[in-house]
Protein backbone atom coordinates (compact mmCIF):
# COMPACT_ATOMS: atom_id res chain seq x y z
CA UNK A 1 0.00 0.00 0.00
CA UNK A 2 2.70 2.69 1.23
CA UNK A 3 4.76 1.18 -2.24
CA UNK A 4 1.89 2.09 -4.43
CA UNK A 5 1.16 5.86 -2.77
CA UNK A 6 4.73 6.27 -3.39
CA UNK A 7 4.41 5.73 -6.96
CA UNK A 8 1.56 7.94 -6.85
CA UNK A 9 3.63 10.90 -5.85
CA UNK A 10 6.30 10.34 -7.82
CA UNK A 11 4.34 9.70 -11.31
CA UNK A 12 2.32 13.01 -9.89
CA UNK A 13 5.66 14.60 -9.23
CA UNK A 14 7.37 13.66 -12.27
CA UNK A 15 4.26 14.95 -14.46
CA UNK A 16 4.36 18.39 -13.34
CA UNK A 17 8.17 18.69 -13.53
CA UNK A 18 7.68 16.66 -17.60
CA UNK A 19 4.40 20.25 -17.54
CA UNK A 20 6.71 22.45 -16.05
CA UNK A 21 9.62 21.94 -18.57
CA UNK A 22 7.22 21.67 -21.64
CA UNK A 23 5.20 24.41 -21.50
CA UNK A 24 4.83 28.02 -22.09
CA UNK A 25 3.32 30.79 -19.88
CA UNK A 26 2.00 34.20 -20.90
CA UNK A 27 0.40 36.63 -18.73
CA UNK A 28 0.30 40.14 -19.17
CA UNK A 29 -1.87 42.92 -17.67
CA UNK A 30 -4.74 42.15 -16.27
CA UNK A 31 -6.41 39.02 -16.86
CA UNK A 32 -9.45 38.48 -19.90
CA UNK A 33 -9.67 34.43 -18.65
CA UNK A 34 -6.76 31.73 -18.84
CA UNK A 35 -6.33 29.76 -21.98
CA UNK A 36 -5.05 26.59 -22.57
CA UNK A 37 -3.27 26.32 -26.07
CA UNK A 38 -1.49 23.58 -28.58
CA UNK A 39 2.06 24.64 -27.84
CA UNK A 40 4.81 25.78 -30.66
CA UNK A 41 8.48 25.47 -30.62
CA UNK A 42 8.58 22.19 -28.79
CA UNK A 43 6.20 22.97 -26.21
CA UNK A 44 3.50 20.58 -25.46
CA UNK A 45 1.20 23.33 -24.50
CA UNK A 46 0.87 26.93 -23.88
CA UNK A 47 -1.08 29.07 -20.76
CA UNK A 48 -2.28 32.31 -21.03
CA UNK A 49 -4.20 35.07 -20.07
CA UNK A 50 -5.22 36.69 -23.49
CA UNK A 51 -6.48 35.04 -26.43
CA UNK A 52 -5.38 36.51 -30.01
CA UNK A 53 -7.18 36.43 -33.02
CA UNK A 54 -4.38 33.59 -34.13
CA UNK A 55 -4.78 31.68 -31.74
CA UNK A 56 -7.82 30.19 -31.83
CA UNK A 57 -7.24 26.99 -33.93
CA UNK A 58 -4.78 26.15 -31.16
CA UNK A 59 -6.95 26.53 -28.20
CA UNK A 60 -7.96 23.12 -25.96
CA UNK A 61 -9.98 25.20 -23.05
CA UNK A 62 -10.76 27.66 -20.98
CA UNK A 63 -11.95 29.59 -18.41
CA UNK A 64 -13.40 33.07 -18.63
CA UNK A 65 -13.94 36.15 -15.63
CA UNK A 66 -15.76 38.86 -16.90
CA UNK A 67 -19.30 36.63 -16.68
CA UNK A 68 -17.99 35.50 -13.41
CA UNK A 69 -17.05 38.91 -11.98
CA UNK A 70 -20.57 40.29 -13.29
CA UNK A 71 -22.28 37.61 -10.74
CA UNK A 72 -19.91 39.00 -7.26
CA UNK A 73 -20.01 42.48 -8.04
CA UNK A 74 -22.85 44.99 -6.47
CA UNK A 75 -24.79 47.12 -9.05
CA UNK A 76 -21.89 49.97 -8.59
CA UNK A 77 -18.91 47.77 -10.00
CA UNK A 78 -20.94 45.98 -12.78
CA UNK A 79 -21.48 49.73 -14.07
CA UNK A 80 -17.88 50.01 -14.46
CA UNK A 81 -17.42 46.48 -15.57
CA UNK A 82 -16.82 45.75 -19.46
CA UNK A 83 -19.10 44.50 -22.18
CA UNK A 84 -19.38 40.78 -22.90
CA UNK A 85 -21.27 38.09 -24.65
CA UNK A 86 -22.05 34.29 -24.93
CA UNK A 87 -23.02 32.85 -27.95
CA UNK A 88 -24.18 29.66 -29.43
CA UNK A 89 -23.69 27.99 -32.24
CA UNK A 90 -24.38 24.78 -34.13
CA UNK A 91 -21.89 24.35 -37.39
CA UNK A 92 -24.05 21.31 -39.32
CA UNK A 93 -27.27 22.68 -38.82
CA UNK A 94 -26.31 26.69 -39.52
CA UNK A 95 -28.14 28.88 -36.40
CA UNK A 96 -27.35 29.87 -33.23
CA UNK A 97 -27.49 32.98 -31.44
CA UNK A 98 -25.09 35.33 -29.52
CA UNK A 99 -26.33 37.99 -26.85
CA UNK A 100 -24.05 41.09 -25.28
CA UNK A 101 -24.51 41.61 -22.03
CA UNK A 102 -23.61 45.73 -21.43
CA UNK A 103 -22.79 47.02 -18.08
CA UNK A 104 -25.84 49.40 -17.86
CA UNK A 105 -28.36 46.70 -17.47
CA UNK A 106 -29.10 47.05 -21.16
CA UNK A 107 -28.95 43.32 -24.05
CA UNK A 108 -28.18 42.83 -27.38
CA UNK A 109 -29.35 39.71 -28.91
CA UNK A 110 -29.26 38.58 -32.20
CA UNK A 111 -30.96 35.05 -33.03
CA UNK A 112 -29.76 33.37 -36.41
CA UNK A 113 -30.36 30.59 -38.77
CA UNK A 114 -33.62 30.01 -37.08
CA UNK A 115 -36.49 31.12 -39.37
CA UNK A 116 -38.63 29.58 -42.12
CA UNK A 117 -39.30 31.79 -45.22
CA UNK A 118 -42.70 32.59 -46.99
CA UNK A 119 -42.06 29.60 -48.77
CA UNK A 120 -41.56 27.19 -45.98
CA UNK A 121 -37.41 26.88 -46.53
CA UNK A 122 -35.31 27.08 -43.56
CA UNK A 123 -33.10 30.00 -43.70
CA UNK A 124 -29.72 28.30 -42.93
CA UNK A 125 -26.46 30.34 -41.78
CA UNK A 126 -26.12 33.86 -40.87
CA UNK A 127 -29.33 35.11 -41.30
CA UNK A 128 -31.48 37.03 -38.65
CA UNK A 129 -34.64 35.54 -37.52
CA UNK A 130 -35.90 32.94 -35.21
CA UNK A 131 -36.55 32.87 -31.33
CA UNK A 132 -34.83 31.38 -28.64
CA UNK A 133 -36.73 28.95 -25.65
CA UNK A 134 -38.69 31.77 -23.04
CA UNK A 135 -35.62 31.26 -20.02
CA UNK A 136 -34.22 33.35 -21.87
CA UNK A 137 -36.68 36.64 -21.93
CA UNK A 138 -37.91 38.71 -19.36
CA UNK A 139 -41.28 38.92 -21.00
CA UNK A 140 -43.50 36.63 -22.65
CA UNK A 141 -43.74 39.05 -25.70
CA UNK A 142 -40.80 37.34 -27.40
CA UNK A 143 -41.64 33.86 -27.90
CA UNK A 144 -42.24 34.03 -31.31
CA UNK A 145 -40.27 32.53 -34.19
CA UNK A 146 -39.61 36.20 -35.49
CA UNK A 147 -37.22 37.31 -32.74
CA UNK A 148 -34.25 38.35 -35.02
CA UNK A 149 -32.54 41.32 -33.57
CA UNK A 150 -33.70 42.85 -30.22
CA UNK A 151 -32.93 45.25 -27.87
CA UNK A 152 -33.05 44.74 -24.32
CA UNK A 153 -33.62 48.64 -22.52
CA UNK A 154 -33.38 47.41 -18.93
CA UNK A 155 -37.14 47.34 -19.16
CA UNK A 156 -38.34 45.32 -22.55
CA UNK A 157 -37.48 43.79 -25.15
CA UNK A 158 -37.49 46.17 -28.64
CA UNK A 159 -37.64 44.84 -32.00
CA UNK A 160 -35.23 45.70 -34.38
CA UNK A 161 -34.84 42.80 -37.26
CA UNK A 162 -37.60 40.57 -37.35
CA UNK A 163 -35.73 38.37 -40.34
CA UNK A 164 -33.57 38.30 -43.37
CA UNK A 165 -34.44 40.82 -45.60
CA UNK A 166 -32.25 40.04 -48.64
CA UNK A 167 -32.07 38.91 -51.98
CA UNK A 168 -29.56 38.16 -54.94
CA UNK A 169 -31.41 39.44 -58.14
CA UNK A 170 -30.49 39.53 -61.77
CA UNK A 171 -29.53 42.53 -63.30
CA UNK A 172 -30.92 41.02 -67.10
CA UNK A 173 -33.86 39.63 -65.36
CA UNK A 174 -35.12 41.78 -62.81
CA UNK A 175 -38.11 39.09 -62.08
CA UNK A 176 -35.96 36.87 -60.66
CA UNK A 177 -35.17 36.77 -57.00
CA UNK A 178 -33.15 34.70 -55.34
CA UNK A 179 -33.46 34.79 -51.45
CA UNK A 180 -31.78 33.62 -48.78
CA UNK A 181 -34.14 30.26 -48.63
CA UNK A 182 -33.81 29.14 -51.82
CA UNK A 183 -29.65 29.39 -51.33
CA UNK A 184 -27.99 26.27 -51.11
CA UNK A 185 -26.63 26.02 -47.36
CA UNK A 186 -23.07 24.34 -47.52
CA UNK A 187 -21.98 24.57 -44.29
CA UNK A 188 -20.89 26.69 -41.34
CA UNK A 189 -18.16 27.06 -39.23
CA UNK A 190 -16.93 29.36 -35.63
CA UNK A 191 -13.71 31.72 -36.78
CA UNK A 192 -13.37 33.09 -33.53
CA UNK A 193 -14.98 33.42 -30.18
CA UNK A 194 -14.82 34.81 -26.88
CA UNK A 195 -16.36 36.89 -24.45
CA UNK A 196 -15.55 40.13 -25.97
CA UNK A 197 -15.60 39.07 -29.84
CA UNK A 198 -17.01 36.97 -32.17
CA UNK A 199 -16.57 35.66 -35.88
CA UNK A 200 -18.78 33.09 -37.82
CA UNK A 201 -18.78 32.10 -41.28
CA UNK A 202 -21.62 30.37 -43.13
CA UNK A 203 -21.34 29.20 -46.93
CA UNK A 204 -23.89 28.79 -49.60
CA UNK A 205 -24.20 28.04 -53.10
CA UNK A 206 -26.87 30.63 -55.48
CA UNK A 207 -27.89 30.47 -59.05
CA UNK A 208 -28.76 33.72 -61.61
CA UNK A 209 -29.66 32.58 -64.35
CA UNK A 210 -27.03 29.86 -65.73
CA UNK A 211 -24.54 31.11 -63.05
CA UNK A 212 -23.53 29.36 -59.94
CA UNK A 213 -22.50 32.19 -57.57
CA UNK A 214 -20.75 31.39 -54.24
CA UNK A 215 -21.99 33.57 -50.82
CA UNK A 216 -19.55 33.21 -47.97
CA UNK A 217 -20.65 34.94 -44.98
CA UNK A 218 -18.54 36.55 -42.26
CA UNK A 219 -20.26 37.68 -39.13
CA UNK A 220 -17.98 40.20 -37.30
CA UNK A 221 -18.92 41.34 -33.89
CA UNK A 222 -17.49 43.01 -30.42
CA UNK A 223 -19.31 43.05 -26.93
CA UNK A 224 -20.89 45.92 -26.60
CA UNK A 225 -21.69 47.45 -29.56
CA UNK A 226 -25.57 47.61 -30.59
CA UNK A 227 -25.14 46.38 -33.91
CA UNK A 228 -22.61 43.44 -35.92
CA UNK A 229 -21.32 43.45 -39.20
CA UNK A 230 -21.89 41.17 -42.36
CA UNK A 231 -19.07 40.90 -45.17
CA UNK A 232 -20.83 38.58 -47.99
CA UNK A 233 -18.25 37.45 -50.50
CA UNK A 234 -19.73 36.61 -53.55
CA UNK A 235 -17.74 34.69 -56.29
CA UNK A 236 -18.82 33.92 -60.10
CA UNK A 237 -18.26 30.53 -60.21
CA UNK A 238 -19.30 30.06 -64.17
CA UNK A 239 -17.75 30.84 -67.35
CA UNK A 240 -19.51 33.88 -67.99
CA UNK A 241 -20.07 37.69 -66.82
CA UNK A 242 -22.67 38.29 -63.94
CA UNK A 243 -24.45 41.27 -63.90
CA UNK A 244 -26.16 41.35 -60.55
CA UNK A 245 -27.95 43.53 -57.81
CA UNK A 246 -27.99 42.71 -53.96
CA UNK A 247 -30.84 43.85 -52.01
CA UNK A 248 -30.73 44.54 -48.64
CA UNK A 249 -34.02 45.08 -46.74
CA UNK A 250 -34.75 48.86 -47.78
CA UNK A 251 -31.63 49.91 -49.09
CA UNK A 252 -31.63 50.04 -53.14
CA UNK A 253 -31.05 47.11 -54.78
CA UNK A 254 -27.14 47.82 -55.64
CA UNK A 255 -23.86 46.56 -54.36
CA UNK A 256 -21.27 47.98 -52.48
CA UNK A 257 -17.88 46.77 -53.43
CA UNK A 258 -15.22 46.40 -50.74
CA UNK A 259 -11.78 45.40 -51.39
CA UNK A 260 -10.03 43.11 -48.48
CA UNK A 261 -8.56 46.38 -46.72
CA UNK A 262 -11.89 47.21 -45.62
CA UNK A 263 -12.60 50.22 -48.42
CA UNK A 264 -15.85 50.11 -49.75
CA UNK A 265 -17.12 52.33 -52.83
CA UNK A 266 -20.29 52.90 -54.45
CA UNK A 267 -19.62 52.74 -58.50
CA UNK A 268 -22.59 54.56 -59.96
CA UNK A 269 -22.38 52.03 -63.43
CA UNK A 270 -22.93 48.26 -62.35
CA UNK A 271 -19.98 46.68 -63.80
CA UNK A 272 -20.53 43.09 -64.06
CA UNK A 273 -18.58 40.55 -62.16
CA UNK A 274 -16.35 38.42 -64.31
CA UNK A 275 -15.85 34.72 -64.31
CA UNK A 276 -13.33 33.67 -61.27
CA UNK A 277 -13.24 37.00 -59.67
CA UNK A 278 -15.36 37.97 -56.35
CA UNK A 279 -16.64 41.07 -54.51
CA UNK A 280 -17.35 42.34 -51.23
CA UNK A 281 -20.62 43.30 -50.06
CA UNK A 282 -20.93 44.83 -46.20
CA UNK A 283 -23.91 45.27 -44.38
CA UNK A 284 -24.47 46.60 -40.76
CA UNK A 285 -27.57 45.32 -39.03
CA UNK A 286 -28.91 46.74 -35.76
CA UNK A 287 -28.82 50.20 -33.69
CA UNK A 288 -26.85 53.19 -35.28
CA UNK A 289 -26.10 55.93 -32.63
CA UNK A 290 -28.26 54.48 -29.84
CA UNK A 291 -31.18 54.91 -32.27
CA UNK A 292 -33.86 52.50 -32.59
CA UNK A 293 -33.93 51.03 -36.13
CA UNK A 294 -35.78 47.94 -38.15
CA UNK A 295 -33.35 48.05 -41.20
CA UNK A 296 -30.21 47.26 -42.37
CA UNK A 297 -27.37 49.03 -44.41
CA UNK A 298 -25.41 47.94 -46.99
CA UNK A 299 -22.56 49.83 -46.30
CA UNK A 300 -20.47 49.28 -42.44
CA UNK A 301 -21.58 51.59 -40.43
CA UNK A 302 -17.63 51.87 -38.73
CA UNK A 303 -14.75 51.04 -40.93
CA UNK A 304 -13.58 47.68 -40.67
CA UNK A 305 -9.64 47.16 -39.20
CA UNK A 306 -8.47 45.47 -42.81
CA UNK A 307 -5.84 43.40 -40.95
CA UNK A 308 -9.21 41.71 -39.03
CA UNK A 309 -11.04 41.61 -42.00
CA UNK A 310 -7.89 40.10 -44.18
CA UNK A 311 -7.88 37.18 -41.01
CA UNK A 312 -11.17 36.46 -41.85
CA UNK A 313 -11.68 36.12 -45.29
CA UNK A 314 -8.70 34.09 -45.37
CA UNK A 315 -10.45 31.33 -43.31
Amino acid sequence: MKRTRLIIIVSALLLFVLGITSSDFSFHGKPEGIYLLKGTDRKLIVLQDHLKLADYERLIARVEFEALYDRWRSKEKSAQGRPYLKYSWHAKKGSGYFISFLPDGTKFLVCLGRAIDAANNPVKGLFPGGGLLGSHYETAALKTNATGVVFFDGKEWQHLRHKADEALLSQADPSLRLEPGQWEFLGSKILFASQFHLALKSSHLAKVGAVPVSIDRYLIYHAGDHFFTLANRLTNLGTAPLGYHYSCGNEPSTRAISTPTGNSGWPEKKMPLLPGRAEIVVQTIGMLNNDLKNEPLCKPVVELASEELRFFLSR
